[in-house]
């Protein structure tokens, strides 16, 4: 759901033989006449080798790249990495992470009801300003899903 309209959308496979499915959803939101915001929500896998082969495709076949591209880009998502990992390693050397220990009282956002681990992630472009980021746990985000949902605000980047 987005107030913004839709204007183009993609799935990438990012399976690995053997595995669960897995993927990322690109979107493309009409932020105004002349720029657009890309949105990737991916899901990694939960095998460290799994992980590294779909954090390489990411950037070999170049999905967070490709297309008209004329405004900034969110990847976030479910990265399964307990420890920072070969995707969070690439990420970090191309993109702004949301510094969800800094900038929030807890960190860990699974399991929602006793979270141990910080699973999900939200990176961005330097076209983007962080303006406030939140951890949201209550009874709706504990029925909606094992893991609590990390909230943050984006403005365009100043000049």
């Amino acid at each position: 759901m987005s107030r913004f309209p839709v204007i183009f959308e993609k799935h990438y496979d990012l399976s690995h033989a053997g595995r669960e499915e897995r993927g990322c959803l690109r979107t493309d939101l009409q932020l105004e006449p002349d720029r657009l915001l890309h949105v990737y929500n991916l899901h990694l896998g939960t095998a460290f080798r799994e992980r590294r082969v779909q954090a390489k495709k990411l950037f070999d076949q170049k999905i967070l790249k490709e297309g008209r591209r004329t405004g900034g880009s969110l990847i976030l998502g479910d990265f399964n990495e307990w420890i920072p990992g070969l995707a969070s390693r690439l990420l970090n050397t191309h993109f702004h992470r949301v510094p969800v220990k800094t900038r929030l009282a807890r960190s860990r956002n699974y399991p929602g009801v006793l979270p141990l681990l910080s699973l999900d992630h939200i990176y961005f472009e330097e076209q983007l300003e962080l303006v406030r980021a939140s951890l949201t746990r209550n009874r709706k985000t504990l029925l909606a899903s094992d893991h609590l949902p990390i909230l943050a605000d984006f403005r365009p980047a100043g000049p």
